[in-house]
């Protein structure tokens, strides 16, 4: 019975280390949310230089400077917000297979000590 409670002892510590590195993985993406803080300020500043110019030069007006932006930038804003929404999906389904596969583990081993008292009792 020893080597198979070592084989679940490993497979524990192999689900604990996906766990670990899923876990870095998703603070690294955290981390480049930041990155698109980063973007929206200097896409902002490029906005805003970029209307004042075209107002001053080319007489274009503010509205209409602003809705050809927005019409612009909405595919780029669809497409953060279908890859945040994939990157929590991901993450859910990660999550809810590591937490199966640890309960397996943890039942696994409960029923190799139940046989392993049957045994010893016989």
């Amino acid at each position: 019975m020893e080597p198979v409670l070592e084989l679940i002892t490993s497979y524990e510590n192999r689900i604990a280390t996906v766990e670990e590195l899923m876990t870095k993985a998703y603070h690294a993406t955290v981390t480049s949310d930041g990155s698109f803080d980063i973007l929206d300020q200097e896409r902002e500043k490029l906005k805003t230089g970029l209307q004042n110019t075209l107002a001053r030069n080319c007489s274009l007006r503010k509205k209409d400077f602003n809705l050809f932006i927005d019409n612009m930038l909405s595919a780029s804003n669809r497409n953060r917000e279908s890859i945040e929404k994939e990157r929590k999906r991901v993450q859910e389904t990660v999550r809810q297979y590591l937490d199966e596969q640890k309960r397996l583990a943890n039942c696994l081993r409960q029923q190799i000590g139940e046989l392993a008292g049957d045994s010893t009792d016989k």
